[in-house]
């Protein structure tokens, strides 16, 4: 389980938090939580989700996902970051990962022999045995309205695991679930945008009230389906692209997700 919210129940919450703070910061952190390592645990490691607690809305998320790495290009056959088993039952993780959330746990994507697993280690730990690289692009930094800030890094290095900390997966169920990962992030986005654009009264584009609030209740429907379709893809990405092209004062990410939302128009 995703935790006990609904989706529903879970971007109402974010979008009341975002419709009264203004910032981005506050919950993009938790909503990629919910987005990326949540849905993959629920589908692929669901008692390793079941023994965790539950979402949360604001604050360092619990679970980030360390997938990216130069020249994977969202594509699970380019990663190269990978876990040996060793004699004893226990593992050996060789990484380098480029872009890695703080949280309380990291989800690693890594192969293993000639599949592929998932594993879990505390941030606490990677800070201790990987080297952790801060990155310092604005797209990166979400500072919250409390004054805290969610970082995120470069992981390298190699460290060895015990067993449980691992979870092996096939590519191919990895892909049934993976696929879906850009669809959540830009529905998600796209109704953050709206309360954003709320939240300071669609100053610029005051004549697309009516158009947001449409396309708001559109994605929220789609959000409930079993799987999101390419024309709730457009949809996001047009309400992604009309705040981003906004007067309205905005974090750098906006400026990132357009670049991605240009990759499901080709």
């Amino acid at each position: 389980m995703e935790g006990k919210m609904t989706e529903r129940e879970f971007f109402t919450a974010l979008q009341q938090t975002v419709r009264e703070t203004g910032e981005i910061g506050d919950v993009f952190p938790c909503m990629v939580e919910w987005n990326v390592p949540r849905f993959l645990l629920s589908h692929l490691w669901p008692d390793a989700l079941s023994q965790s607690p539950t979402q949360k809305i604001t604050g360092l998320p619990l679970f980030c996902y360390a997938a990216s790495e130069t020249g994977w290009n969202q594509r699970i056959q380019n990663i190269k970051s990978r876990a040996e088993k060793n004699g004893d039952g226990s593992f050996t993780l060789h990484l380098n990962k480029a872009y890695v959330m703080q949280a309380e746990t990291i989800l690693l994507l890594l192969r293993l022999a000639d599949d592929f697993c998932l594993a879990m280690i505390p941030f606490s730990d990677a800070q201790k045995r990987f080297t952790l690289m801060e990155r310092d692009e604005p797209h990166t930094v979400f500072n919250a309205s409390n004054g805290n800030a969610v970082l995120h890094y470069r992981l390298s290095g190699t460290a060895t695991v015990d067993s449980g900390r691992v979870h092996s997966i096939k590519e191919r169920a990895y892909s049934l679930y993976g696929v879906q990962i850009p669809a959540r992030e830009i529905t998600g986005l796209a109704l953050l945008a709206v309360a954003l654009a709320d939240h300071h009264s669609y100053s610029g584009i005051e004549d697309r009230r009516h158009w947001f609030r449409e396309g708001e209740t559109q994605i929220f429907a789609a959000r409930e389906n079993r799987r999101l379709q390419k024309h709730d893809i457009s949809l996001a990405i047009e309400l992604i692209e009309t705040f981003a092209k906004s007067p309205i004062e905005k974090h750098s990410i906006w400026e990132q997700w357009t670049s991605l939302a240009a990759l499901w128009k080709r």
